[in-house]
């Protein structure tokens, strides 16, 4: 069957003159979508939903016309369902009695904490991953997308393609863009999802909500409200990591320890909590850890570091911001 033909029989379908056979025809097709959503045929989860909200958008929009609104529910369901697996398969498909999807390979690059690591993508981009993060991409990407997903931090030099959108999907946000650069931060342990934005434009979805970005524009999405923040930011604060520049403005011990644990790799521990709220000021470039613990102890003098291990660091003692 062709899509063409199936266009018939839902346009039958709504208009309550399908015969049983083609009744049948498209419960068997909606089943068989039920079946295979779990293999991943669909390009994302994002776009999925994306695309039967507006089916169902537009369906709902036409009811009012209609007298029969549970059918046109039901159908609705049914065509989202279709789509969101990409029925193309099924109709591209040796025969009808035979389904094959294509097998794509990933590949998937993870840098440890304490490591950096700068990967090109299939199309050219580049990819320069902050420690603790993964990325997982196709070997080959598909004709009509560039997707990849990533848990971590990450600086991307996308190359232009207007016919191919890059697609990034971290934790519950999407951010679509055609050729641009701009960074995502997009930890698991962390609520605050953030993208910022260096050149070009970008186009970001999440829960729901939606945002566009141009250059010096930040977007944070809190996991926890599902709610969109946009902002104008000092872009280079937020890229300079991948010039090995930390960078601490009166910062809590707390975030800036956060920090330091993920770029050298160590487990740091306050003898005394309340030193977590102490404030801290400071910019290194590719400085070994103990120079920035020897500033700490500088600039607060009431305040030591102690290595328990090789891996486990004590800070001691108390300041008064």
């Amino acid at each position: 069957m062709t899509q063409k033909e199936l266009d018939k029989i839902i346009e039958k379908y709504l208009q309550e003159k399908a015969t049983q056979e083609e009744i049948n025809h498209i419960e068997n097709l909606e089943q068989f979508a039920k079946n295979k959503i779990k293999d991943k045929v669909f390009r994302s989860k994002i776009e999925k939903e994306e695309i039967k909200d507006a089916i169902f958008r537009k369906v709902q929009k036409n009811v009012q016309q209609k007298t029969n609104y549970r059918a046109w529910l039901r159908v609705a369901a049914s065509i989202a369902i279709l789509i969101s697996i990409g029925i193309g398969y099924y109709f591209n498909s040796v025969n009808e009695n035979a389904i094959e999807t294509q097998t794509i390979a990933y590949i998937t690059k993870e840098t440890t904490l304490g490591q950096k690591s700068i990967i090109t993508l299939p199309d050219g981009s580049t990819v320069k991953l902050n420690s603790g993060s993964k990325i997982t991409f196709p070997e080959k990407f598909s004709d009509s997308i560039r997707d990849i997903s990533l848990e971590g931090e990450a600086f991307f030099e996308v190359v232009k393609n207007e016919h191919k959108p890059f697609v990034i999907t971290s934790n519950k946000l999407t951010t679509t863009v055609l050729g641009t650069t701009f960074n995502v931060e997009a930890y698991t342990d962390k609520t605050d999802v953030k993208v910022t934005l260096a050149t070009g434009k970008v186009s970001i979805y999440a829960e729901g909500e939606k945002a566009i970005l141009i250059p010096s524009e930040q977007i944070v999405f809190n996991k926890e409200d599902k709610k969109i923040i946009k902002k104008k930011v000092d872009v280079q604060r937020y890229l300079e990591w991948k010039d090995g520049i930390l960078r601490f403005e009166n910062a809590t011990l707390e975030k800036a320890v956060d920090k330091i644990e993920k770029w050298y790799n160590v487990t740091i521990e306050f003898e005394n909590k309340n030193l977590s709220k102490c404030t801290f000021t400071g910019v290194f470039k590719n400085e070994r850890l103990q120079t920035i613990l020897e500033h700490l102890v500088f600039v607060k003098q009431n305040v030591k570091y102690e290595f328990v291990s090789e891996r486990k660091i004590i800070i001691r003692g108390r300041c008064t911001n």
